[in-house]
């Protein structure tokens, strides 16, 4: 794949398209499995530029011809043209459901279909237990302190900050990052970070007392302390990074973390009723054509 990822079609993918192949070149040839043969054929086709554009052999960068500067600025959004094998994947599940399909139509090989589906989720599973147990092999050691911590970005991962909270110097966020919190006007005995999660005890606080904590300013952070947490203020500092705002003279522990917003959770609602109702329709359908 291009940029040297690690990356590549999944045998049970490659198991499915020979089942269409199979599928295409036994059956019987009638109106319908036609129609779904020239789907599939048409579906390949696509498939096969979609990985020619994912190999170093797809020529990525600009040219002479304003055409096709203008094409490889649409098609560069991907940002990493492996991502293309996200799309590529899901069109040859496609094309092996078809050839599932067609065999199962087909009164020849009716009784064949339902072994070739098992022989394809085993070999799914099979790929998927390769797969978790061998990627720490293509991994290199470090040793105990990745060498990740000592890199610029190794801390943040902001690449060129597409990502970052809004009006964020990514330039500043590299140059200053720190792994551990710097306070001013305030004293700290404790301090855990836990992900995104952040707890510290204040012994003291003067006037203008904050702490720079490592952690992205991205809305839905809050605080919580012992007493008057409404009295405590985040914002972001030039690098975007989050600033806590500590009253005069408090004394106690505190706590930032991230709240989900309520539109989470109502799209995690609607996911697991439309997943119902898609059970749901499926259970009926079958029940009626019994």
């Amino acid at each position: 794949m291009s940029q040297d990822m690690p990356f590549g079609v999944g045998w049970s993918l490659l198991a499915g398209t020979v089942v269409f192949v199979v599928a295409a070149i036994l059956t019987d040839r009638n109106r319908f499995n036609k129609s779904w043969i020239r789907i599939g054929l048409l579906t390949a086709v696509i498939v096969f530029c979609v990985l020619f554009a994912s190999t170093t052999f797809f020529h990525w960068s600009y040219s002479r011809f304003d055409f096709w500067n203008k094409l490889i600025s649409i098609v560069a959004t991907v940002q990493f043209p492996w991502r293309l094998l996200g799309v590529a994947s899901m069109l040859l599940v496609f094309i092996s459901c078809i050839g599932i399909f067609v065999l199962k139509t087909n009164g020849g090989y009716r009784t064949l279909y339902m072994s070739v589906v098992a022989s394809l989720i085993a070999l799914c599973v099979i790929e998927c237990g390769v797969a978790t147990t061998t990627w720490m092999q293509n991994t290199e050691p470090v040793g105990d302190i990745s060498s990740s911590e000592f890199k610029p970005t190794g801390n943040y991962g902001v690449m060129s900050g597409e990502y970052l909270p809004s009006k964020s110097d990514v330039g500043t966020l590299i140059a200053n990052q720190e792994k551990y919190p710097s306070s001013k006007n305030v004293s700290i005995s404790t301090y855990e970070k836990n992900g995104g999660k952040v707890y510290m005890m204040v012994t003291s606080a003067s006037s203008g007392a904050e702490v720079t904590v490592p952690l992205l300013m991205y809305p839905h952070y809050v605080v919580q302390a012992e007493k008057d947490s409404s009295a405590f203020r985040l914002s972001a500092n030039q690098d975007g990074v989050m600033v806590l705002h500590i009253p005069n003279g408090y004394r106690g522990s505190v706590t930032i973390h991230f709240i989900e917003p309520i539109s989470w959770r109502i799209g995690e609602i609607i996911s697991v009723v439309s997943s119902l109702v898609m059970v749901g329709v499926v259970i009926f359908c079958r029940k009626r054509a019994a």
